[in-house]
């Protein structure tokens, strides 16, 4: 029998595809597929790392980024107000409830300043409302843009950040944070979601966007940050390799379960051990502006058609990369800064 590997990529290969290049050359995408065509329609969602994702598709003029609801100073970037989105179960949830054309109606719980919140989304309005009927009639018209977003949508984005999650007692209904942090009408539980719960969750999520929207692609991908806290009895580093191999896992299978749904390695390139210097900064949770740069570098290079590439050529190197420029702090690079809801829970314990 002759050596199945003799035809292989070089892209099979650590040494040829890791060990012989140098740190900015490798991109963990073996064959580009440039699923993003000119003019097409853009649509994002997940944890606050997918915001880096969705500011990057911003800037680029030859396709469009939908933005279905306005989005004020301080509030996430995603093409409807949901907010952030950190597990698969809370998509699902979003996309039954806005298909069913019925508001859950328990999303208005009163804050402890007395304002009125959607417990789904509670940091979207940092104002809040003065009424529970405020909260429920804007989730009507919120629920009816997200439908309109799958509808319209040529690709949609979606970013895994967690496992851990929180639940009502009363309904099931998962939350983006603990509801303990902002108020005290809410009967909540914790659970960690595993494999066979998160996969099903990304099935049923692709099941019910492609029944939408028939021609729709999905691009998944995990985010590289570390989880702000977790309330299992694990170190907070080892509850994030965990949540971190469980999503990877559930974006391998789900991308092998259906044609339409492709993978984003933006998660190898910020762990790539092999890099110089530190991916984050001093924080140790926030991705640096370098490493984001190659992440959209490798994401237009994977999924763009070449004729839009915002970024510049080189020719001596594997992919398509211009010199990064570190800014002072720039106004503009404040305001594309992720907003993080889990934040909020150090916050909340007087970090």
């Amino acid at each position: 029998m002759s050596n199945p590997y003799l035809n292989r990529p070089d892209a099979s290969f650590w040494k040829t595809a890791v060990a012989l290049k140098e740190w900015t050359e490798v991109m963990p995408i073996s064959e580009p597929l440039p699923l993003i065509k000119r003019d097409m329609k853009i649509s994002a969602a997940g944890s606050c790392f997918a915001q880096k994702v969705a500011n990057y598709i911003k800037s680029n003029e030859a396709i469009k980024f939908l933005e279905l609801e306005p989005v004020s100073p301080g509030q996430p970037v995603f093409s409807a107000r949901y907010g952030n989105i950190y597990t698969a179960r809370q998509l699902l949830e979003l996309i039954q409830e806005a298909q069913s054309g019925d508001v859950d109606e328990s999303c208005a719980v009163q804050r402890e300043d007395g304002q009125f919140v959607d417990v789904f989304r509670p940091f979207v309005e940092e104002a809040g409302f003065g009424t529970s009927t405020a909260v429920i009639k804007a989730r009507q018209d919120h629920l009816l843009n997200v439908i309109k977003m799958f509808e319209e949508s040529d690709v949609f984005v979606f970013t895994l950040g967690l496992t851990e999650s929180w639940f009502s007692k009363d309904t099931g209904r998962t939350f983006p944070v603990c509801p303990g942090i902002f108020t005290n009408e809410v009967e909540f539980e914790f659970v960690n979601y595993g494999f066979d719960d998160v996969i099903n969750d990304m099935r049923k999520c692709v099941e019910l966007i492609t029944a939408i929207n028939t021609k729709i692609n999905i691009i998944v991908t995990v985010s590289p940050i570390p989880l702000t806290a977790t309330y299992t009895d694990d170190h907070v580093m080892s509850a994030t390799s965990y949540s971190k191999s469980v999503l990877r896992a559930v974006c391998g299978e789900i991308t092998k379960s259906f044609n339409h749904v492709k993978y984003f390695p933006s998660f190898e390139i910020v762990v790539n051990p092999f890099r110089d210097g530190n991916a984050f900064e001093d924080n140790k949770r926030s991705v640096n502006a370098e490493i984001v740069d190659i992440v959209m570098r490798t994401f237009e290079h994977g999924f763009l058609e070449k004729d839009i590439h915002t970024q510049s050529l080189k020719k001596n190197v594997a992919f398509d990369i211009h010199p990064i420029v570190k800014s002072d702090n720039s106004q503009e690079e404040i305001e594309n800064e992720p907003v993080c809801d889990d934040v909020n829970i150090e916050k909340s314990v007087g970090f």
